[in-house]
């Protein structure tokens, strides 16, 4: 079917989580079955079934070690629930999906055909990291298209925040989204209810914390800086954010970028880049020692 990629912290999880919810809602009765990947050092079919029918919450997915037994067990429980669902249908994400090995794909071909003959279609998904970009072009130059048609007609990256526009956006949602629904009372209001009385808004900032974050990099030489912003740094700045607008006056300027200043630092943003600085160092001098 598809694979998508992207760099760790991404918000890859989040946003399988986000799509299991929103299928659930569209179709209901749609099986949506989200299996994490391990590394798998040394693929045992048995040890991956297993995987699959414990994220089927399968009352018997650790009965026994025999992978016939598990196989067929898995595939008259997905029989079931596809049949139960209206489309005749089960979505299977697999998160990390870099962790599989060519044989792994090769037996959830087996299952695709096992459940195809019996009216039933797997909708498979595969989310990891850039290494699925490279299992595509090894399975193409090992004459396996069967496999990449199966599984990686389409390879899409998934993206972090890229400018300030994305970032405002972002911001727009939290100016904007009401909770309870219908309230009135957005998670801005919620926090600043005096300014955003007065027409503040979170996404008024948007500029100001974009460019904060790019001045976070500077330490950091120009060919290795990030060029994205990983959405668990920015969810966890604007939560900071968010915290100290109660008791910092928006209208200063100096104010507000101390607060923003401080809110990346604790969103661990700082700590990251520096693990990226000391990377690039002991590639530049990897016999380097610090002095006692």
């Amino acid at each position: 079917m598809a694979a998508f990629w992207g760099p760790p912290r991404t918000g890859k999880s989040t946003g399988i989580e986000l799509l299991r919810i929103e299928l659930e809602s569209l179709y209901p009765g749609l099986a949506v079955i989200v299996v994490d990947s391990w590394s798998y050092e040394n693929a045992r079919e048995a040890s991956f079934l297993e995987d699959i029918l414990t994220a089927c919450d399968h009352t018997f997915a650790a009965n026994g070690k025999d992978a016939d037994k598990k196989r067929r067990r898995l595939i008259e429980h997905l029989i079931k629930v596809g049949l139960e669902s209206e489309l005749k249908q089960v979505v299977l994400i697999i998160d990390d999906a870099q962790e599989l090995k060519d044989v792994h794909l090769k037996w959830l071909s087996g299952i695709h055909n096992s459940l195809s003959r019996r009216g039933v279609r797997l909708m498979t998904l595969l989310v990891g990291q850039e290494e699925l970009q490279k299992k595509r072009l090894h399975l193409l130059r090992c004459k396996k298209d069967n496999l990449v048609g199966r599984f990686m007609v389409h390879v899409a990256q998934f993206h972090g925040l890229r400018d300030a526009k994305e970032l405002q956006k972002i911001l727009e949602h939290y100016d904007t989204a009401e909770w309870p629904e219908g309230s009135g009372w957005t998670y801005t209001r919620y926090y600043a209810d005096a300014a955003f009385q007065k027409g503040w808004r979170l996404a008024k900032w948007s500029k100001r914390l974009w460019e904060s974050f790019e001045l976070a990099k500077q330490n950091v030489p120009p060919e290795n800086q990030p060029s994205e912003l990983q959405m668990e740094y920015l969810v966890r700045t604007i939560e900071r954010v968010l915290l100290g607008l109660n008791g910092t006056n928006i209208t200063n300027e100096v104010a507000s970028e101390k607060l923003i200043a401080s809110a990346i630092a604790g969103s661990g943003y700082l700590a990251r880049l520096q693990i990226i600085t000391e990377l690039v160092a002991d590639k530049i001098h990897p016999n380097s020692k610090t002095a006692a």
